[in-house]
């Protein structure tokens, strides 16, 4: 059965290469005019760590009102200990991120 299969695919290869060869050459004069891939890298790296803060914020919020629900169940206030500290050190390593970035991104402008 392969057999029967490969002589169509060596067939496929060459006329989907002829077809896609003239678009490839219309599509890429809009990707000349594109930014540096250190912009690129830059502007992805700004929006994950927005994410990332707004992430930090409602774990701040969780935490807080774990603690503010625990009533008094010393398991549950050192739960929400646990995840504050977490979440304390999630945010100190992204902002410390975001200072190397910028820094970097401004030597290289």
């Amino acid at each position: 059965m392969p057999s029967k299969l490969y002589p169509r695919l060596y067939f496929c290869f060459p006329l989907i290469f002829f077809l896609l060869a003239p678009i490839s050459l219309v599509l890429a004069a809009p990707f000349s005019s594109a930014p540096d891939i250190t912009v690129l890298f830059s502007n992805a790296m700004k929006f994950v760590l927005k994410i990332l803060g707004a992430l930090g914020v409602i774990a701040f919020v969780f935490c807080g009102i774990l603690y503010l629900t625990s009533a008094g169940n010393i398991e549950r206030a050192a739960t929400a200990k646990r995840y504050f500290t977490f979440s304390v050190i999630g945010l100190v390593i992204s902002l410390g991120s975001l200072i190397i970035i910028l820094t970097i991104d401004s030597l290289l402008r």
